[in-house]
């Protein structure tokens, strides 16, 4: 395998990876951040 082959398969992993995570994080923030909910009910466990 060379270094070009190499690069294309990292970037195939990665690429969707960034995208999803981007997609989630609009979507969380359209949503009035649904993971801000989630961390702030941590602290308020009795």
């Amino acid at each position: 395998m060379n270094a070009y082959e190499s690069q294309v398969q990292i970037s195939n992993i990665f690429l969707p990876a960034v995208i999803a995570l981007t997609l989630c994080t609009l979507f969380d923030f359209s949503t009035g951040g649904l993971a801000n909910e989630n961390y702030s009910n941590i602290g308020k466990r009795p």
